[in-house]
């Protein structure tokens, strides 16, 4: 890919269904595969050809150095905001510093979708927007009954209804114009939006891109009173060095890449945040720490330099971070620990991600549980729970 485009990368906090996890990290920062989670975005940009990265984040608390350790060859600048108010917003206040056609990222997704088909897409229909879709497996299908799910209306590659988090409830319309001009819509909900767009920004009337300006710029397609009625005094694009003036209704084109295949995972809840260390430790090889000899560590688990494991101790299907200290006689299976967590010894863990400077004390049984950073586990048995500790969040 040629060096046209730059990357806005929205880090947000995340949600409270990765609690504990975010209480002492920001949700960027978590480690997958014992590298931080946005470190993983800047490799797919950079895979690209993608060098020019801005990183929006929503707190004024993200650990910088975290981000200043990325290895690659990516020019990173971090803009914090102590008072976020949207996407949209946010990018508007950075639009000095965005000189190409862009690309609008989010932290909330991982995915490794082939980025010239996207852009290859977008320079094809001559769009003004182009989202990445991802078709859900199928057992990852939702039912309007089971939880909000995102109903994308279709014409080939052409994107004409969007409703963002939408369930059973809603009442959806769509104009005639729409089936005057088009025809034909498909309209689906087993699509997932990946948070990937290219090529807009919005002026002071939209606060956030998914859920008020992308769903509004689609309907601009077959009315084109919105264009000529809200563009001239309340709305503008920034749509490269050559796409001004406002282009007029006949020319606006919004397209959709679906991915098919590949990898996509949505991480907003501690499964899928599980689930993803799996996926990436299998594509990683991780540094080997003291391993005692009479010790066992499964070729499928991933460990961390600094890292020690004491003796008779088994560990399969797990990551386990930097500078740990697993005791003796410790049984572990498909568990995450993060940096600089101590399990002492004669205990057993099943399907637990603990998170940093976390202790777990001798004897200890835990079964897919979550323990906060710092938290001293000493209990001796312990299924489906959630531990955090009551401190602040560390900011050194």
């Amino acid at each position: 890919m040629k060096k046209e485009f730059q990357a806005v990368v929205f880090a947000t906090s995340g949600y409270h269904s990765l609690h504990p996890l975010t209480q002492t990290v920001h949700k960027s920062l978590l480690p997958v595969a014992n590298k931080p989670l946005i470190h993983h975005t800047f490799l797919w940009l950079e895979n690209h050809g993608i060098l020019d990265i801005i990183v929006l984040v929503d707190t004024s608390r993200l650990k910088f150095g975290s981000i200043k350790n990325y290895e690659g060859k990516a020019k990173i600048e971090v803009i914090c905001f102590d008072d976020f108010q949207g996407t949209a917003t946010a990018l508007r206040s950075v639009r000095d510093k965005i000189r190409t056609d862009f690309l609008v990222v989010s932290t909330d997704y991982y995915t490794d979708a082939p980025l010239h088909h996207l852009t290859d897409l977008h320079r094809v229909k001559d769009a003004l927007v182009t989202t990445l879709l991802v078709q859900k497996p199928e057992n990852e299908k939702l039912k309007p009954t089971e939880d909000e799910y995102d109903l994308i209306g279709l014409n080939k590659q052409r994107i004409l209804y969007y409703s963002p988090q939408a369930d059973e409830e809603d009442d959806h319309s769509i104009r005639m114009s729409c089936f005057k001009k088009f025809q034909e819509m498909d309209l689906r909900q087993d699509l997932s939006d990946v948070h990937i767009a290219l090529d807009l920004l919005c002026d002071k009337q939209f606060s956030y891109l998914k859920e008020e300006f992308l769903p509004w710029l689609i309907k601009c397609q077959y009315r084109p009173k919105l264009l000529s009625s809200e563009i001239p005094n309340q709305f503008s694009f920034l749509l490269g060095q050559s796409r001004l003036p406002v282009p007029e209704e006949s020319h606006v084109y919004c397209a959709a890449f679906i991915m098919i295949g590949g990898t996509s995972v949505f991480i907003n809840s501690i499964a899928s945040y599980k689930a993803l260390n799996r996926i990436k430790s299998q594509t990683i090889k991780g540094a080997i720490g003291d391993v005692h000899s009479t010790s066992q560590v499964g070729n499928d688990s991933l460990l961390g330099e600094g890292t020690r494991i004491g003796e008779k101790t088994t560990i399969k299907r797990s990551i386990i971070g930097n500078n740990c200290n697993i005791g003796s006689n410790v049984k572990m299976t498909d568990c995450v620990l993060m940096d600089s967590v101590m399990v002492e010894e004669n205990c057993k863990l099943e399907g637990c991600v603990i998170t940093t400077k976390a202790v777990i004390k001798e004897k200890t049984i835990l079964s897919n549980c979550e323990v906060g950073g710092y938290v001293v586990i000493d209990t001796r048995s312990a299924k489906n729970e959630s531990f955090s500790a009551n401190l602040q969040q560390d900011d050194d």
